[in-house]
């Protein structure tokens, strides 16, 4: 079971969240709030795995919220939910610790993607986040500092197959179910092409990615 925290200032959208959480099966909500403070206070209470927070909120705004969200409870997943499209802000939300990015008119599937996946891997590319990511890589606005590891670390066709479907932003028990394998052998993979490229997540993998020509754009 996943716990879910809720912070959103308009009571009605929080209502419509907690609907769609309580009607999955493996999701729970413990706790909602109108803004930041209440949020910290409420998780200090009730502990949460994966947060979902709202920007614009009165007294703590999200922005806030997520950096004291990062220093308090550093195992808690956040997921920016937003109606923000611009690419610029999401990498600086990205780079600042948000584990994932929704916007507010996805539909509720998309949702449970979304808290499965930062739960199960500590990350989600919504086609909004992913956009944002791979342009800034491709562009150098995000550069990673790693070694070049052109023509001296190879990678097999399975690790390539691997990496360019969590590039895709598919969760580890996806990824297995499309390659006929375990959970625990694609974490496997994963374990190994974080150690052969120095990147310390998926973020960071996908932009090494995208920057070393291993994936399209």
């Amino acid at each position: 079971m996943i716990w879910i925290a809720i912070a959103d200032d308009h009571s009605l959208f929080r209502r419509g969240i907690a609907m769609i959480i309580n009607e999955a099966e493996n999701l729970q909500l413990v706790s909602e709030a109108s803004n930041g403070k209440d949020l910290v206070k409420a998780l200090s209470e009730n502990p949460a795995d994966v947060v979902l927070l709202d920007l614009e909120m009165p007294e703590m705004d999200g922005v806030e919220t997520l950096a004291v969200l990062k220093e308090k409870f550093q195992d808690v997943r956040v997921v920016i939910l937003t109606m923000h499209r611009d690419e610029q802000f999401i990498i600086h939300l990205m780079q600042h610790g948000a584990n994932g990015y929704l916007l507010k008119d996805a539909e509720p599937e998309e949702l449970e993607r979304c808290v499965e996946a930062v739960y199960e891997k500590g990350f989600y590319a919504s086609d909004a986040s992913y956009k944002a990511l791979m342009t800034n890589a491709t562009q150098g606005f995000m550069k990673i500092e790693v070694p070049d590891f052109a023509g001296i670390v190879k990678f097999s066709e399975r690790e390539l197959e691997v990496l360019k479907l969590l590039c895709d932003g598919l969760t580890t028990q996806a990824v297995a179910d499309r390659l006929f394998l375990s959970p625990r052998t694609i974490e496997g993979y994963r374990k190994r092409l974080t150690e052969k490229t120095g990147t310390k997540n998926t973020v960071e993998l996908a932009i090494f990615a995208v920057q070393k020509g291993l994936v399209k754009k």
